[in-house]
């Protein structure tokens, strides 16, 4: 195996376990953007929310 093969090796190995990281402007209940992690063959999506939103959500009166 030359040093190119293992590095290519080493990069697929740790697409299983470390996700990739992508910011998605999608506007979503929670907030304007949302982060798509994919790794392996899982793709998740999970809303960025901001402090302004997270005050108004949880306004109880």
């Amino acid at each position: 195996m030359n040093k190119l093969q293992a590095e290519q090796q080493v990069e697929k190995s740790l697409s299983q376990i470390i996700p990739t990281i992508r910011l998605l402007n999608h506007q979503t209940r929670f907030g304007r953007s949302v982060a798509e992690l994919k790794w392996s063959s899982t793709t998740r999506y999970l809303p960025i929310v901001d402090q302004a939103t997270i005050n108004q959500s949880v306004t109880f009166r």
